[in-house]
């Protein structure tokens, strides 16, 4: 029996993880993010989140 690309990564009826946490994590570091633009990104969707539901009550 010809295995398909759904079969191909499972090992007796169980997912094989490719990749694990530790490899994330390092390409992760090697990309050297700017934590500080995510800070200020999620800080500003959340004002923004409570500007649009305050508006409704505004009006």
């Amino acid at each position: 029996m010809e295995r398909g690309p759904q079969m191909a990564n499972r090992v007796e009826g169980k997912a094989v993880d490719k990749t694990s946490i530790k490899h994330f994590v390092k390409l992760i570091r090697a990309a050297k993010p700017r934590y500080l633009f995510f800070v200020i990104g999620i800080v500003a969707g959340i004002i923004g989140t409570l500007i649009q539901l305050q508006v409704p009550k505004m009006v």
